[in-house]
Order: C-alpha cells, then structure tokens, then sequence
C-alpha cells in the first residue's frame, strides 16, 4: 500500500540520492537551482542530464504513491485549463487534464511542490488531484498548446 507525501522537492531529490540515481552535492546544487530560479527541479535534472525523464517519473510516483500517466495516454479535455493562468503552467510544467466537478486533474513533470498545487487550486476555484507525468512529453504538449512562456525558459531536451 502506497501512503501519499506530501509533494516536497528536498524529499524527491533526497529518494535520487538514496536511490543512487544522483550525488549528494549535485542533488543539493540543483534544488538550490531549482529554488533560485523558480524552475521545476525536474526541468533542471533532465537539462543538465542527470536522470533519464522515465526514471525520474518513476521515482516520483513510487515515492509520492501517486499514478503515473502520459499525456499521450490521455488527451486533456478541452475545458480543463478554463480559468487557468497559461503562464503559470508553462512554468511549472502543468497540463491540466480535465475537470469533474469541483475537482480539476493535473499532470506534473515528475512532481511539483505541495505550496503550487495549492496556488493552482486557488486559480481554479476547485480541488486539484495530481498525477505524474512525463516531463518531456509536459512540455512537448505546453509548447504545442500554449506556446513559449514569456522568459522562454519551459523546455526539455526533446521538446
């Protein structure tokens, strides 16, 4: 049985480490990074090549008991990013899925902070489930149904 984390950035970074995925120094300089520049940690593991986008995904969602799902896999309904700040999901690397109800699904590039899904719950005006992604395939869809954010700063080596 999986038990649901809170989604913490110091948490998944520690589990690469554990895992021997990534070096200690290297884990604490890029989540030093990550919050510097407010960039996704995820963004910045795949960009510098430290982790492959499949085990980094892999590793989220075993460690935050969370399912994974492309968005290949699923295609995001039309109505889900109503309301949405498109800059705010192009930074942090959010597709938003769909909505049932008062509850809006999202896919993260790995995983984002506990701190954005509550922002973005805010934005929406309703509850919001997460699961993880692949960040590559995020941002391939970002780019293809956003656009560039405005630093131009959301990208992925395959994007």
């Amino acid at each position: 049985m999986h038990i649901r984390r809170r989604l913490d950035d110091a948490r998944l970074a520690e589990a690469l480490v554990e895992r021997e995925l990534v070096e200690a120094s290297t884990a604490k300089r890029i989540l030093s990074r990550s919050e510097c520049e407010a960039r996704p940690l995820s963004l910045l593991l795949l960009e510098e090549e430290l982790v492959r986008d499949w085990e980094l995904s892999r590793v989220a969602s075993e460690l935050f008991g969370l399912p994974f799902v492309t968005v290949e896999a699923y295609e995001p309904s039309a109505g889900a990013r109503r309301g949405l700040d498109p800059e705010f999901l192009l930074r942090h690397g959010l597709v938003p899925l769909d909505r049932f109800g008062d509850l809006l699904v999202v896919l993260m590039p790995a995983a984002v902070t506990s701190d954005i899904l509550g922002e973005l719950a805010l934005q929406a005006g309703a509850q919001v489930t997460s699961m993880v992604g692949s960040t590559e395939s995020n941002c391939r869809w970002l780019a293809e149904n956003l656009g560039p954010s405005r630093d131009g700063r959301l990208s992925s080596r395959a994007g």
